[in-house]
């Protein structure tokens, strides 16, 4: 059984992809001194509209620096398919060549044939290719999902099992492996989200069923309720006599604690509740974030609608003769609520 640790990337869902250097010079030397098989930096994108950070495009300069710093773990990286259509794959990739070992491909259920199809180009530079196939608890409602795997035959190196909700129970796990067993004989992988908090008992089934590798992060830092913890899972593989050195995990870990107390990861009921539905964290994860919300009113959307409607306030007229304050939610507003009151009046 093989780690991947994905923190950079799955993490930096809440940093824009942006991390101090010296936590990630710090982290790449920890990994490097850690059982891990790869260490994932990021996503290699095409720009975007809005801004995202170093690990989101991954300039070749990133790259040679993480490479010094890793020693002989291996690289991945990961690319959404979905940016992949009207842009030529080998440009964008042929500058990860001799820094990144692994690329993997974050495939939706329907675009498995198109996975294939790119993924059997990117294999001929030279590079290990995954396809991570996303929403496991929805394949099952994907007519011929399972049978459409067949493309991937001789395509990919590896399939990851992807449960992008955090919606999937271990009895499932099981399964699942053994319906993609039936027509694949590639090893397979796991990446699980911790909405219910099943991330590591599913990445314990997942691995007992045959999967050869299991994503996590660096205290579970991930997209909405994040991912099962390195550190956790590192704790389990030493008592089945992996060594683990617990010094140099520990002072990691403290320093990822010191950022979750200002971005805010792990389980809540919201997230919970959009587990169990697999709802889309992204939503989730804006509400939360943006704290104009309650909790208690989180949980009120999306128990009454299930993040499928949105509240539209008609627009608001006034004259350019009116004289107009606009206040905000933030916590500035109550820190000087004395200054504005002063203001108007």
């Amino acid at each position: 059984m093989k780690i991947l640790d994905c923190t950079l990337r799955d993490g930096g869902y809440y940093t824009h992809w942006d991390f101090e250097e010296k936590l990630v010079e710090k982290y790449l030397q920890t990994m490097s001194m850690l059982p891990i098989e790869y260490v994932e930096l990021g996503y290699r994108s095409i720009p975007k509209e809005r801004y995202e950070g170093e690990f989101c495009y991954l300039p070749i300069s990133t790259m040679k620096k993480c490479k010094a710093l890793v020693g002989n773990k291996h690289l991945a990286v990961m690319v959404n398919l979905n940016e992949l259509r009207n842009i030529d794959v080998v440009k964008l990739l042929t500058p990860c060549v001799g820094f990144i070992n692994l690329i993997r491909f974050a495939v939706r259920p329907e675009d498995v044939d198109f996975a294939a199809e790119v993924s059997d180009v990117v294999r001929s530079m030279g590079f290990i290719v995954a396809a991570n196939i996303m929403y496991m608890s929805e394949w099952n409602s994907v007519p011929s999902f399972f049978n459409s795997l067949k493309s991937l035959r001789g395509k990919v190196d590896i399939v990851w099992m992807v449960d992008s909700f955090g919606a999937v129970f271990p009895n499932e796990i099981s399964n699942i492996v053994a319906e993609i067993k039936k027509v694949l004989s590639c090893p397979l992988g796991f990446h699980g989200h911790n909405n219910i908090e099943l991330a590591f008992a599913n990445s314990l089934q997942a691995a007992s069923s045959g999967c050869e590798y299991i994503d996590s992060t660096i205290t579970g830092i991930g997209r909405g309720a994040g991912n099962l913890k390195t550190e956790l899972f590192l704790t389990y593989l030493n008592k089945q006599n992996c060594k683990v050195d617990f010094y140099r995990l520990s002072n990691l870990v403290s320093e990822f604690h010191e950022m979750q107390k200002h971005y805010g990861w792990g389980g809540s009921l919201p997230y919970m509740i959009s587990g169990v539905n697999s709802l889309p964290q992204k939503d989730i994860m804006e509400m939360m974030s943006k704290r104009r919300y309650s909790v208690s009113s989180i949980v009120d959307i999306l128990q009454h609608s299930s993040l499928k409607r949105e509240t539209v306030f008609s627009p608001w007229n006034y004259s350019l003769n009116e004289k107009v304050i606009l206040i905000g939610g933030g916590e500035s507003i109550t820190k000087h609520k004395s200054a504005v009151l002063d203001f108007i009046i």
